[in-house]
């Protein structure tokens, strides 16, 4: 065990535990844990790597990673990171969780706002529903899973309601050109007044067939759910949500 309040520094291989307020540091082979304040750099991990500020790993990793704002693996990484803002890997095997997760090639699974992937998902589309006539979406991850950045709106001079929200999907590829989709969403909807933004819930199960390279045609059932506590009529804006025939709950 090394333990101090300002850093640590092995210039050679080590097994145990590294505890200091700011700074570790090995210079080549770390089995064991590493805790900082601030930041925790290795040659070679496997193990635990727990930071205020950020982890760094010169080539590969194995085990678990936690920092406050961004954890680096240089090359290989397998095991789970966890960021506040950034993970990056070369090539990921495991569960990212961060803002942003940034790899080369991945065969895990990353959660975050944005998740680009060298051979993963980036993903535009547009669709429609009986609710808002024109949506977009990007989807960035793999088909383990996505994220989906959603915003939509229905242009109406009397009828006017635009949504935004996120979601998470995942496909199940049976061939190059057809797969099934399921999705859960969650967008806020916008009336006319921001005090008064209702909530819409959805489950797609969608049926996906590729025509030609970056292109494809997707349909399937949705699941909706829709709550406001106490919607206000604003003129020029949508008021009757869900339409009449949908049934409600009071």
């Amino acid at each position: 065990v090394q333990l101090s309040g300002i850093t640590n520094t092995i210039l050679d291989n080590v097994e145990g535990v590294q505890l200091t307020g700011i700074y570790n540091f090995v210079n080549h082979s770390m089995n064991g844990v590493q805790l900082a304040g601030i930041f925790n750099n290795g040659r070679s991990v496997g193990g635990v790597q727990l930071a205020g500020v950020a982890n760094h790993v010169g080539t590969n990793a194995r085990g678990f990673q936690l920092a406050g704002i961004t954890n680096i693996v240089e090359k290989d990484a397998d095991g789970v990171q966890l960021a506040g803002i950034l993970n990056y890997s070369k090539k990921f095997s495991g569960f990212q969780f961060a803002v942003i997760n940034v790899a080369d090639s991945s065969s895990g699974c990353s959660l975050g706002l944005l998740n680009f992937i060298k051979n993963g998902y980036f993903k535009v589309g547009m669709t429609t529903n009986e609710l808002t006539n024109a949506n977009v979406y990007l989807k960035t991850g793999n088909s383990k899973l996505y994220t989906m950045l959603m915003i939509g709106g229905s242009l109406s001079d009397q009828e006017k309601i635009f949504t935004f929200g996120l979601g998470l999907g995942h496909d199940f590829i049976f061939s190059r050109r057809f797969s099934i989709s399921t999705e859960l969403s969650s967008q806020s909807v916008f009336t006319g007044d921001w005090s008064n933004t209702g909530i819409l819930a959805k489950g797609n199960l969608n049926i996906n067939v590729k025509i030609v390279k970056g292109i494809a045609i997707t349909a399937g059932p949705t699941f909706s759910m829709y709550t406001n506590a106490n919607p206000v009529p604003v003129e020029g804006y949508r008021t009757q949500i869900p339409p009449a025939n949908y049934h409600t709950y009071v």
